[in-house]
């Protein structure tokens, strides 16, 4: 609450909120002025205050979005970009091992509430159908794997003018699942590894189950209908730059092959 009165006087009377945390826009709050102070006010100063309770309706407030349908679309294209550089990047550092990214299918999104009383914010994870090529020349092998990705991204607040914030750093899959490839070479055979999970319901526990407790789960997923499929950008993937991938990166493992 802003006292607009200039006199120091005015400073001298204590004005009480009913409400003061987690205030969103159109809930109302209401000043009070104490009573047990007013006597003595009126004695001092010969005016009295008025009105001594007012309510105030909160407006223009930037608030976290609580569903996916408020994320501007602008900001969604951009999260996807983010996350399919990132997977593209990652894919891009096998590309010796005759790895090459084939395309991604967005099919949706979990989108998470804080519950908590006294917290806020939100977490909007994009989940991705994604399609690996692997090549082995020398051997005539040539064969898709596919598997599940995401980016997760948070604190996505709305704010009066239009605009938005989210917060800069965003996860992706730091669980990795195998493509053994059936190849031998001198005897060992070779296995691939690729972050991110063999099933949906994997998935889902690593991004969003283990984050119950703290938010509610809204479920937007659409494996098998009108997906959007990303093709292969002039980003890292081409360039072979992995930069943040590299720690996150897959990379390959070679096992023995059972006699």
């Amino acid at each position: 609450l802003e006292i607009q009165d200039d006199s120091n006087f005015i400073r001298e009377l204590t004005i009480e909120l009913d409400k003061r945390d987690d205030l969103k826009n159109g809930d109302s709050v209401t000043a009070s002025i104490d009573e047990e102070r007013v006597s003595y006010f009126i004695q001092k100063h010969g005016i009295a205050p008025s009105p001594l309770k007012k309510e105030y309706k909160i407006e223009n407030l930037a608030a976290y979005a609580e569903k996916d349908s408020e994320v501007p679309e602008e900001l969604l294209e951009k999260m996807k970009k983010d996350t399919v550089d990132k997977l593209q990047a990652e894919l891009a550092w096998q590309s010796n091992s005759g790895v090459s990214y084939s395309g991604a299918e967005y099919i949706g999104n979990y989108f998470l509430n804080a519950k908590k009383e006294g917290r806020s914010g939100n977490r909007m994870v994009l989940v991705y159908k994604v399609t690996a090529n692997v090549k082995f020349p020398e051997a005539g092998f040539d064969q898709n794997f596919n598997y599940y990705y995401y980016g997760s991204f948070s604190q996505i607040l709305l704010k009066p003018d239009g605009s938005y914030s989210i917060d800069s750093y965003f996860s992706t899959p730091t669980n990795y699942v195998q493509f053994d490839t059936g190849v031998k070479f001198l005897g060992i055979s070779r296995i691939l590894d690729f972050n991110g999970f063999q099933t949906l319901e994997e998935l889902k526990t690593e991004a969003v189950t283990r984050g119950v407790d703290s938010y509610t789960v809204e479920e937007h997923i659409n494996e098998g209908g009108s997906g959007e499929s990303a093709q292969e950008s002039t980003s890292a993937a081409e360039s072979g730059e992995g930069g943040e991938s590299e720690a996150a990166g897959s990379s390959e493992a070679e096992t023995t092959a059972a006699a």
